[in-house]
């Protein structure tokens, strides 16, 4: 107990030191905003510049997007009996659509950069311009971040990113290609949730028979005395090394939503148990 008490006297001690060394620092949005352009243009020499005006012209409406959101605010009355709508609904204010409008473009352009620059990876190095060969899912060429965008990209109207993602997941997506041992919690968060979600939102069977496919692929993870899975799993032969660990609480507890949903749209019970 009193190791515990002495624990949180230095916690706290340390939070009063910080918090008064960093007292006289500027907080404010435009302040942190500002270091971003700031940052992202020194970036930009460290390779080809191309579309800086584009650029540019997206920075200036970030600076005055974060600007706005703590300036001028006016309460907005939300009817609390209407559904929410998932696609197409557009805002009856303008500040709250002009800020829609900003966030939409910042997706448009962060998934164009994606689309020219590393189609097909897993994830794009911004500032190289290039694939990225050291994700969590190693150097395959499995489009984590085409199944991790499409729910947005269904939410934000953009339908021809949407078809052409779908394109590529019907065609291309299939994680064999994933070598040595892959986390069974990151492949769920991205790719299975990516899918499940979706499916929820399109009806599209071919989402939901993805899911089923690479969920198929996580299951021997689960063969344990406790049930509690494996942290990673070898997509290729479904064997677990001798060296994995176990999965934390953290991670097997959000497995529950997927599966638990995949159940509830196959019928097949074995993902729920």
């Amino acid at each position: 107990f009193m190791s515990v008490l002495s624990v949180m006297t230095i916690i706290f001690t340390l939070v009063i030191c910080i918090s008064s060394a960093l007292s006289n620092y500027d907080y404010s949005p435009q302040h942190g905003v500002q270091l971003e352009v700031q940052h992202h243009r020194q970036e930009q020499h460290l390779s080809v510049r191309v579309d800086d005006e584009e650029t540019d012209t997206l920075l200036k409406d970030i600076y005055i997007f974060a600007s706005s959101i703590f300036a001028n605010q006016t309460p907005v009355q939300v009817n609390s009996t209407t559904n929410p709508t998932i696609q197409g609904g557009e805002a009856t204010d303008p500040q709250t659509k002009a800020r829609r409008n900003v966030v939409r473009k910042m997706m448009k352009h962060a998934w164009d950069g994606y689309a020219a620059h590393a189609w097909g990876k897993n994830e794009v190095r911004p500032v190289s311009k290039s694939g990225n060969l050291e994700t969590v899912f190693g150097s395959s060429d499995c489009g984590a971040t085409i199944v991790d965008s499409m729910d947005t990209l269904y939410i934000m109207g953009l339908e021809k990113e949407f078809a052409t993602g779908r394109e590529w997941i019907s065609t291309s997506l299939n994680l064999t290609k994933m070598t040595g041992h892959i986390s069974v919690f990151e492949t769920n968060i991205r790719y299975v949730g990516g899918l499940l979600t979706a499916f929820a939102f399109t009806g599209d069977e071919m989402f939901k028979t993805k899911a089923v496919e690479i969920v198929e692929k996580l299951l021997p993870a689960f063969a344990t005395p406790t049930g509690v899975p494996w942290g990673n799993v070898n997509m290729q032969t479904g064997l677990v090394g001798k060296m994995d660990r176990m999965s934390v609480l953290s991670e097997f507890g959000t497995l529950h939503m997927e599966f638990s949903y995949l159940s509830d749209i196959t019928g097949n019970i074995i993902y729920k148990d």
